[in-house]
């Protein structure tokens, strides 16, 4: 009985210890951003809660965008996504493995996965009453 509870105790301590000693990745910087895309454009122009990095029209596209993360604390992290276009600020967390990632916008949701600890592939989803759009993207971490 005593050896089924040590025994259980113990690969608890693993499990969880591995758990816990999960490694962090570090987002800090610049990451040049590739997404293709489509979207749906219902009304005919620019809505005021939406931050449009490209023009209000229903279909595909593909974007260029620059977001530079400046703040991480721990799992959780900060900067700004801008295009040619416009500008916004971004928040984010990192997932409970550590190879990913969900980053929140002004009007919108990213999901990533770490490929490599300077490049992530991910997906955009934004979805209201003028518009919606989904994309996916490579960031690539600029080089120091």
């Amino acid at each position: 009985m005593i050896g089924r509870f040590l025994t259980a105790t113990l690969a608890s301590s693993i499990i969880f210890g591995s758990a816990a000693a999960t490694e962090i990745p570090d987002l800090l910087g610049t990451w040049q951003v590739s997404a293709i895309g489509v979207r749906i454009q219902t009304d005919s122009g620019d809505s005021e809660h939406n931050v449009n990095h490209f023009d209000p029209l229903t279909g595909s596209y593909t974007l260029e965008l620059v977001v530079t993360i400046d703040q991480q604390d721990g799992v959780t992290f900060s900067g700004v996504k801008a295009s040619s276009r416009a500008e916004e600020i971004v928040a984010g967390v990192i997932d409970f493995d550590g190879d990913g990632a969900t980053i929140i916008d002004h009007d919108g949701t990213t999901t990533c996965t770490l490929v490599t600890p300077d490049e992530m592939q991910c997906t955009y989803i934004e979805v209201n009453a003028e518009n919606s759009n989904l994309n996916r993207q490579v960031w690539t971490r600029d080089a120091d």
